[in-house]
């Protein structure tokens, strides 16, 4: 198990926020499908994306896994989706 730091640990749920959106996309979602697929409602994936809502860390990553279970995307498939431009 990795060990992150503090400060790791805020910059990994940042990055995190930041490139819902684009994990969203990539799997060619509406916020309304997202949220049907992550128990969330529009409302709250949209507040989120705009950054009025916050969710833990583990919230986030559980959001996001519970997106993406068996969809047909590869690993490079979301790097080049969230790769910073």
């Amino acid at each position: 198990m990795v060990e992150l730091s503090r400060e790791e640990k805020k910059q990994l749920c940042q990055e995190l926020t930041e490139h819902l959106p684009k994990i969203r996309k990539l799997l060619n979602l509406t916020q309304a499908e997202f949220g049907d697929m992550t128990g969330l409602s529009r409302v709250t994936i949209s507040q989120i994306e705009g950054g009025k809502v916050k969710l833990t860390c583990r919230e986030q990553a559980q959001t996001v896994v519970d997106a993406v279970k068996g969809q047909p995307f590869t690993v490079e498939d979301v790097r080049r989706a969230t790769r910073h431009k």
